[in-house]
């Protein structure tokens, strides 16, 4: 890894929404949400790879079609209303970790319920986070 930053985005669509039935999964602008997520995490220049985390198949299908990554099931605990996002953050570095001794510098969280962000804000956010090394998150 060196001096250059190995970025992660981590994308998270849990399938249970509760006052959107599928929401990560409804379709705006002609596509599901969740594809612009995976879109703009894609036409940064920062990040170094697009991880999607769901508990469901059917997302985590879809999130490869639109060119993302995901390589495991969120477990259900991880998938419920009380569920953190720091918990599924960590559950997917250490998945990473444990299964291909992957570990990048940064984490970056695209939630797929903000479709309105684009790879160039993603990289802008990006360099101005590690040009500030007091930040931490």
């Amino acid at each position: 890894m060196g001096d250059i930053p190995e970025i992660l985005a981590v994308i998270p669509a849990r399938s249970g929404s509760k006052g959107l039935k599928n929401k990560n999964i409804r379709p705006l602008g002609g596509h599901p949400l969740i594809y612009w997520a995976i879109k703009h995490a894609l036409s940064s220049t920062s990040i170094s790879r697009t991880l999607f985390s769901s508990d469901s198949l059917k997302y985590c299908e879809l999130a490869k079609n639109f060119g993302a990554e995901a390589p495991f099931i969120r477990p259900d605990y991880l998938a419920n209303d009380r569920a953190v996002d720091l918990d599924v953050l960590l559950h997917a570095v250490e998945w990473l970790k444990l299964n291909e001794g992957y570990q990048p510098t940064h984490i970056v969280r695209l939630q797929p319920t903000n479709p309105t962000f684009t790879g160039r804000l993603i990289d802008d956010c990006v360099s101005k986070f590690l040009a500030n090394p007091t930040l931490d998150s």
